[in-house]
């Protein structure tokens, strides 16, 4: 992100600059951020499938319902399926 803000800062006549203010804060202190600050996620949307409701199953869908739960939060998404979230892959070094 660091390379494409450059690129794109020096790539413009009027310099502009990207603004990650959330990039060193993962999905669940996001969640804890937007509580405090008072957003109705209700009225938020995250699914790439663009349905009335969400999916719950792509991607976005996944990390949306793992920010709650990790968060400690009650999620208001409406999912057309709630199914175990998948396990993470294990990490060997």
């Amino acid at each position: 992100m660091k390379s494409m803000g450059d690129a794109i800062r020096l790539g413009t006549y009027a310099q502009v600059e990207v603004i990650r203010p959330f990039i060193s804060m993962n999905k669940a202190e996001i969640a804890k951020l937007r509580r405090e600050l008072g957003v109705d996620f209700s009225k938020t949307w995250s699914c790439y499938k663009g349905n009335d409701v969400h999916c719950g199953k792509c991607g976005t869908c996944v990390e949306r319902r793992e920010a709650f739960m990790n968060a400690g939060m009650k999620d208001p998404t409406v999912y057309r399926e709630t199914e175990a979230l998948p396990k993470k892959p294990s990490v060997t070094v």
